[in-house]
């Protein structure tokens, strides 16, 4: 299906079982991974698998539309820690990168379905939902970064805010999958406030990097 398939074109039956799809998608998603199954989602809704596709174009277009559905949720947390620190840029993306931390910590399936795992090949062109689902993962890290530049505080160039973004990105998301449960077998110590400390060392280094 190459066509826009946004929810707002069709009926209000359609965007009920569109959101529903949606809503059933991102558990698979988050219990099975990469071994999710369209087979399994058309069983739970009750149709046949190539009734799926009059709301996603393929595997792949699945996969990003349930990554916007937890992203608008975590932009809208990402809007209200930016409210609650009222401008300081700081303490905005301390609180970011501390709630990004919380996720690979305390809730690994959602971190690992955001940020780590491998979206479905598809022989098909891009979808609608992976180009929103790639604005959605630089616009609020960009805006951050050009305020910090504006109010002086990040001594890099507005050329250099793409490179930087990617630089913050893998400072935090990297770290996150260590602290994650995934690797509590291989980061085994008796000193159990070894993550709290990590994790404050690893949003010091970012800022770090962006502020020199």
């Amino acid at each position: 299906m190459s066509e826009n398939i946004s929810p707002k074109k069709h009926g209000e039956d359609w965007e009920l079982k569109f959101n529903k799809i949606t809503e059933l998608a991102v558990e698979l998603f988050l219990k099975d991974g990469e071994n999710m199954s369209m087979r399994e989602l058309a069983k739970k809704m009750g149709i046949a698998v190539g009734g799926l596709y009059r709301y996603v174009q393929d595997r792949r277009d699945m996969f990003f539309l349930c990554q916007n559905h937890v992203m608008a949720k975590m932009s809208g947390d990402f809007e209200s820690i930016t409210i609650k620190e009222r401008g300081d840029v700081i303490a905005t993306l301390t609180s970011i990168s501390n709630y990004l931390l919380d996720l690979a910590e305390f809730d690994y399936p959602r971190f690992r379905f955001m940020f780590l795992l491998e979206p479905p090949q598809s022989t098909k062109t891009q979808g609608e939902h992976e180009e929103v689902c790639q604005r959605l993962g630089i616009e609020g890290v960009q805006n951050l970064l050009m305020l910090g530049i504006q109010q002086g505080i990040f001594k890099i160039t507005e050329d250099q805010v793409k490179l930087y973004i990617k630089v913050l990105w893998g400072f935090i998301l990297g770290p996150g999958a260590l602290i994650s449960p995934m690797y509590d077998y291989f980061f085994f110590d008796e000193d159990k406030d070894w993550k709290k400390r990590f994790r404050d060392e690893v949003i010091k280094i970012t800022l770090q990097a962006i502020s020199n």
